[in-house]
């Protein structure tokens, strides 16, 4: 089971009141699709789901060493659960040891080292992206309902 947990001291106005309600919604899109997580993805089951405002255009992101996903919950249903299968990947990606990042800027991928470049281009390119963003593609096909879709 994933937990979550909502950022309590944020910057960016009084976001906990605000999205609370969001988070709930989506706490409960995530006890519907925790099966097909399970199904499509090899991830450690002490994964934290942390829902906080990111900066930017970046709806998610995961960090292996603290088997920690941050969500930003302020986008549609769809791009949320889409965010948490791409982190899920990663998530993955660590757990099996075919991703670890190093210092500076390079990562190890399948036991060779890869720059992860400067550029947003070189950043779609990095291989462990790629796969992120194509299986999290295809969950959505073939898990997503219609339901649960809101158009922002």
């Amino acid at each position: 089971m994933l937990t979550t947990t909502i950022a309590v001291s944020i910057r960016y106005g009084n976001y906990k009141q605000t999205c609370l309600e969001r988070v709930e919604e989506v706490k409960v899109l995530i006890r519907h699709y925790m099966s097909a997580f399970k199904q499509e993805f090899d991830f450690n089951k002490n994964v934290v789901v942390h829902f906080r405002p990111i900066k930017g255009s970046t709806l998610g992101r995961a960090f292996d060493s603290k088997n920690l996903i941050e969500i930003d919950p302020r986008y549609s249903y769809k791009n949320i659960i889409e965010t948490i299968a791409h982190e899920l990947v990663h998530s993955e990606q660590y757990k099996q040891g075919r991703l670890k990042h190093k210092p500076g800027n390079v990562s190890l991928w399948n036991n060779r080292l890869v720059s992860r470049g400067t550029t947003y281009k070189q950043y779609l390119a990095l291989p462990w992206e790629v796969e992120a963003r194509k299986r999290a593609a295809e969950f959505l096909t073939k898990h997503f309902t219609h339901a649960y879709l809101d158009i922002k």
